[in-house]
């Protein structure tokens, strides 16, 4: 997890993982990181949600599902969303094999209120 604006690691933020029986939440450490591990059978896709449920979470990240075999070949750098949540985002980052990187940022109380609107509304 990385703040849009910047590039820098998030810390302590949650995220979930589908492994294909179930969602798992992790945290991130200090370097952004979150990490899981997938037993067998593999899926084919590993979907993530990076609000992992929050209401003060935002992704900025355009996609949440993954074909497993690019992530564990070449590294995924998710694209940043079009959103007014999410304006003056830096350019991607590269990734790494078996890395997926997502953008985030956490939002005010006054921003979580407006979330809270535009979900109602457009969500």
């Amino acid at each position: 997890m990385l703040n849009y604006r910047t590039g820098h690691p998030v810390k302590g933020w949650e995220v979930g993982l589908h492994t294909g029986t179930g969602w798992v939440v992790g945290r991130t450490a200090k370097t952004g990181e979150a990490v899981f591990r997938i037993f067998d059978p593999v899926p084919q896709t590993l979907s993530i949600d990076p609000e992992a449920g929050g209401w003060s979470a935002w992704s900025c990240t355009q996609e949440y599902s993954f074909q497993t075999s690019e992530v564990l070949q070449t590294g995924i750098a998710g694209k940043v969303f079009n959103h007014p949540f999410c304006r003056t985002h830096i350019s991607s980052t590269a990734a790494h094999a078996g890395e997926i990187v997502i953008y985030v940022r956490r939002l005010n109380p006054w921003l979580t209120f407006r979330r809270v609107l535009w979900e109602t509304f457009y969500g």
